[in-house]
């Protein structure tokens, strides 16, 4: 009787190791929860779309709608996340404390390019200047076409042919001397 109790004894020593390396896996595999609300610090409007991730990590997700987030790691703090948004400064922000909610003001980022200057003209000079015909198309003569749609209407240029491939497609196509220009 006493051999039975020793293995019982030592059965319930086995099950409770098991059980405290099964409890330290599932606490050192736990999720971390990180939430926040991403606003435009000059207009203080919800951001939607930010990207959001942890850094040197492939962890990361988007703010919501309203320009909230939540995201879940298991890696072990400090943590430091990347914000990212087109037209914004970036953002790298270190955290060690989940239990308050993030509140991120991103600022508008200005570039500054070379100069661009815009010139019009009714027609263009590269136009007048070339050895074809030139067929033109305006507003008013799309309105006073007698087909369908648009695409029908260009059949009527002179120049234009229509590569029909269905009963509802069809691709215009020009020939290589014809310049043909719809304005608007």
């Amino acid at each position: 009787m006493h051999s039975h109790v020793r293995k019982m004894k030592g059965t319930f020593k086995i099950i409770i190791f098991l059980f405290s390396i099964l409890t330290v896996n599932i606490t050192s595999a736990q999720q971390t929860e990180i939430k926040g609300r991403i606003t435009d610090s000059k207009s203080g409007e919800a951001m939607v779309g930010v990207h959001i991730s942890l850094k040197d990590a492939v962890h990361g997700t988007i703010s919501g709608s309203d320009g909230t987030f939540m995201l879940r790691t298991g890696i072990q703090p400090p943590w430091e996340y990347v914000f990212r948004y087109v037209g914004y400064v970036p953002m790298d922000i270190v955290v060690t404390n989940t239990s308050v909610p993030l509140d991120i003001r991103m600022e508008e980022q200005f570039l500054l390019g070379q100069e661009v200057v815009v010139s019009a003209s009714r027609i263009e000079e590269n136009i007048l200047r070339s050895a074809v015909s030139i067929e033109k198309m305006n507003l008013r003569d799309l309105k006073l076409i007698s087909t369908a749609n648009f695409y029908d209407g260009l059949y009527q240029l002179k120049g234009v042919d229509m590569n029909v491939h269905g009963l509802t497609f069809s691709l215009p196509n020009t020939r290589d001397s014809m310049i043909t220009q719809i304005t608007g």
